[in-house]
């Protein structure tokens, strides 16, 4: 009997676990490319003023690609966090989310056409 509630207790935590991941979803891999685009830049601008780098908005691309600039990626994606929670659309992104390659590659233009634009 007592092995059945371990059980029982054990499946209700995964199905718990389950549903909570799959409710979310990646605020930046929504339909509106441009909007994630914008808000990545001016969260990146954001941690990069924070960290005392010159503020490009390019911190987030090099973090996603060669990094050849040296960012310190982790401390930037925890500083557009902090940025994101002062936005009511982007304040649940998790630092899975900015992380996210398949999002990144989606809104990927946009991005380059948001920071040419910055210029």
């Amino acid at each position: 009997m007592k092995k059945s509630h371990t059980l029982m207790a054990l499946a209700g935590i995964c199905c718990g676990a389950l549903l909570v991941t799959a409710c979310h979803q990646n605020p930046l891999a929504g339909d509106d490319k441009e909007k994630s685009a914008n808000f990545v830049m001016k969260a990146s601008m954001f941690a990069e003023k924070k960290a005392n780098r010159m503020v490009s908005g390019t911190g987030y691309k090099q973090c996603m690609t060669e990094n050849i600039q040296g960012f310190d990626c982790p401390k930037l994606f925890v500083d557009m966090l902090i940025f994101a929670k002062d936005n009511q659309e982007y304040k649940g992104l998790t630092e899975a989310d900015l992380k996210d390659k398949q999002a990144y590659q989606l809104m990927a233009s946009a991005y380059n056409k948001a920071l040419f634009n910055r210029i």
